[in-house]
C-alpha cells in the first residue's frame, strides 16, 4: 500500500462523522492494505485511536485535578537501576509470561522509559514504569498507574498490541511504542523522523539484545559448571592418588 492510499484513508476517516465516544480499530491485511472501524468486527481488528477523553474545567476541584496529572518527578539516568531491576525482576518475568512478551524487551523498555522508577511522571504526564499516557493507561484498565505490576502489564499488553499490527516488525512496534501508532502509519510504516524516537528505537533494541546476550551466557556458564565440576572432581582424585 503506498503513501499516498494511506493518506487518502486517513483524509476519508477524518470526514467520517464519528458519535462524540467513537473508538477506532484496525488491521493490516496480509497484501498491506490497512483496514479500519468504529468496532471490532473480529479478532483481527486492535484499537488504533481511543477518543480523547474529555479535558478537566477549571472549576473542577484542585484536588481532582491533582489525582489525574500528578506532580512531575521524573529523573532521566537515576543511579541504582540496577538495584531496582532486581526489585521488580519477578514482576517482570511474570508479566511476560502472562502476555507472551520477551522478558528482555520489558526490561529494555523500562529502562530506557523510567530506569525501573514507579512512581516516575513525565513532564508530558506519562506515568509510572513504563511511561503511560492516561488514556492507554485506561486503554488497558490500569486504575493504578504508579502501581509497578499494573503498569508493566498495561505496558506489555500495549506492546504485544503493537507487534501484532506490525506483523511482529520489533522495529515499528518500539517506534509506536514511543511515538504513537499512528505516527508510523503516517511515515509510511517505517520509524518517524523524530529525533527522541531515532534515539528511541536502537536503544531499546540494542539494550534488549545485550540482556538476551547475558543471559544466555550466564546459563551457558552454568551448563559448563555443572558438565565440567564431576570432570574436575575426577582429576582431583587421580592427583591425590600421586
Amino acid at each position: 500500500m503506498t503513501f499516498k492510499y494511506k493518506a487518502s484513508l486517513a483524509a476519508l476517516l477524518a470526514s467520517i462523522i464519528l458519535p462524540a465516544s467513537a473508538d477506532i480499530y484496525a488491521f493490516v491485511d496480509e497484501t498491506g492494505v490497512a483496514h479500519y472501524s468504529n468496532e471490532q468486527l473480529d479478532d483481527r481488528y486492535t484499537l488504533f485511536k481511543r477518543e480523547n477523553a474529555p479535558t478537566l474545567s477549571d472549576s473542577e476541584p484542585l484536588s481532582v485535578q491533582q489525582k489525574v496529572t500528578p506532580k512531575t518527578n521524573f529523573v532521566p539516568n537515576a543511579p541504582g537501576v540496577e538495584k531496582r531491576r532486581k526489585q521488580f525482576a519477578k514482576i517482570v518475568q511474570k508479566v511476560a509470561k502472562e502476555t507472551k512478551i520477551s522478558p528482555s524487551l520489558l526490561d529494555a523498555i523500562i529502562t530506557a522509559e523510567s530506569g525501573y522508577q514507579p512512581n516516575a511522571v513525565s513532564p508530558r504526564g506519562a506515568l509510572g514504569m513504563m511511561q503511560l499516557m492516561p488514556v492507554t493507561a485506561a486503554r488497558y484498565g490500569v486504575t493504578d498507574p504508579l502501581n509497578a505490576e499494573q503498569n508493566i502489564r498495561g505496558g506489555a499488553k500495549y506492546m504485544r498490541d503493537l507487534l501484532k499490527m506490525f506483523n511482529q516488525n520489533l522495529e515499528l512496534a518500539v517506534a509506536a511504542y514511543n511515538a504513537g501508532e499512528g505516527s508510523v502509519i503516517r511515515a509510511g510504516y517505517a520509524v518517524p523522523k523524530f529525533k527522541e524516537t531515532q534515539n528511541y528505537v536502537p536503544k531499546v533494541i540494542g539494550n534488549m539484545n545485550r540482556t538476551q546476550f547475558t543471559s544466555m551466557k550466564d546459563k551457558l556458564g552454568q551448563r559448563l559448571k555443572v558438565t565440567l565440576l564431576p570432570i574436575g572432581m575426577q582429576l582431583v582424585d587421580k592427583v591425590k592418588q600421586f
